[in-house]
């Protein structure tokens, strides 16, 4: 199941952001959200702006995205987003690590709000990375997070 994040679940989601730093950093991505992010501001923010998702299964909470239908640091690319259509970006994603999958689930839930689907990565989360590509992104530039991150941009469309 996917639904709306509540305040109720902060403690729960700063969590998973714990454990997925730590994997990043065991993993070889140790700077993409060093030690801090997504910072507990930007995860309330989310919140309040109702793009925040909770996946959960009878296991309990499995993973955390958002899903915006804008971003601003995609207005600048070096490259070409596949075209200029309106679009959902996903950002935060990250898992607990009790089951595999939540990439995908993330993606469908995208899938069922736009057919166009934007997503960013650090050029070291190589896991993250290798879903993108199994699920058929296409590598189209790098944006920058806050006009200084360097990202690895990707595009799919349905």
């Amino acid at each position: 199941m996917i639904r709306l994040a509540t305040k109720e679940d902060l403690t729960n989601i700063m969590l998973v952001y714990m454990k997925a730093r730590k994997f990043m950093k065991d993993t070889g991505n140790p700077d993409q959200w060093g030690d801090n992010r997504p910072t507990y501001e930007s995860v309330v923010t989310d919140i309040d702006q109702k793009r925040m998702y909770i996946i959960e299964e009878d296991e309990g909470l499995l993973g955390v995205f958002s899903l915006y239908d804008y971003d601003k640091d995609y207005e600048d690319i070096d490259g070409k987003w596949l075209n200029d259509e309106p679009y959902v970006a996903i950002h935060k994603l990250a898992a607990n690590g009790m089951k595999k999958g939540v990439f995908k689930k993330a993606l469908d839930f995208a899938k069922s709000k736009s057919n166009n689907i934007r997503i960013d990565t650090h050029k070291h989360n190589k896991v993250m990375q290798l879903n993108i590509k199994r699920n058929k992104f296409s590598y189209v530039g790098r944006v920058y997070i806050d006009g200084e991150l360097e990202r690895l941009a990707y595009h799919l469309v349905v």
